[in-house]
């Protein structure tokens, strides 16, 4: 009778840490809503970049506290970058919403939104129910291609190295010999030396805008 007793004592044991164990799940499983209750959110359009592997971040942020900077602000842990190939980050926006409050997209595919002309205050606390919907505005890298100017039917035979190996190649009238990216605070500079044309066959005289060389170039800013 003893060991029946014992037995079921343990029973109770066990359901009893069962039941205390459920409630305890059940404590944690909260949702979104809940979790966001009282914050404010600040929803970051990347336009066309990424923040990390999203093309859009959510925020969360107590009322009377700063919403955070991002391509701006650094965090510690260095976790939440943002970037745009061959674009400079030109800084925060407020996003031109409908009548229903969502975004005004200017491509089909969703992936770049209409920028206000209202530029972000990172520097302004956040207020309760202020919730922020923001686009990055880009700045495209100047791009300047320097393309072959000779007469037609004449070929330009070079050596180039390319990732440190040299090439011999050749050059047609019209073709592009050198593209060149500059930030969009950069000043773009004619390169020193283009390549070392073979046999000396032929003589670099100046750059010019158009092909027929009626234009000199006088500045590369």
């Amino acid at each position: 009778m003893k060991k029946k007793f014992k037995s079921i004592l343990l029973l109770l044991l066990v359901a009893l840490l069962a039941v205390f164990t459920l409630a305890g799940c059940a404590s944690y499983r909260k949702s979104k809503a809940e979790l966001t209750a009282g914050l404010v959110c600040v929803r970051y359009y990347a336009n066309g970049g990424k923040i990390n592997d999203d093309s859009v971040r959510d925020l969360y942020y107590k009322p009377g506290t700063k919403a955070f900077e991002i391509g701006v602000d650094k965090l510690a842990s260095g976790k939440l970058t943002m970037e745009r190939m061959n674009y400079t980050f030109g800084g925060w926006y407020f996003v031109q919403l409908d009548g229903d409050g969502e975004p005004v997209y200017l491509d089909e595919a969703k992936t770049q939104v209409k920028l206000t002309d209202e530029k972000a205050d990172f520097s302004v606390a956040v207020k309760d129910g202020d919730d922020w919907v923001v686009g990055a505005r880009w700045i495209a890298h100047t791009k300047v291609y320097i393309k072959l100017a000779c007469d037609e039917g004449e070929t330009l035979q070079v050596k180039q190295t390319e990732d440190r190996v040299e090439l011999d190649k050749t050059y047609v009238h019209g073709d592009t010999v050198l593209e060149l990216a500059y930030e969009n605070d950069g000043v773009a500079r004619p390169p020193s030396k283009l390549f070392t044309v073979n046999n000396r066959s032929h003589t670099f005289l100046a750059y010019y805008q158009d092909e027929a060389c009626t234009q000199l170039v006088t500045s590369w800013e």
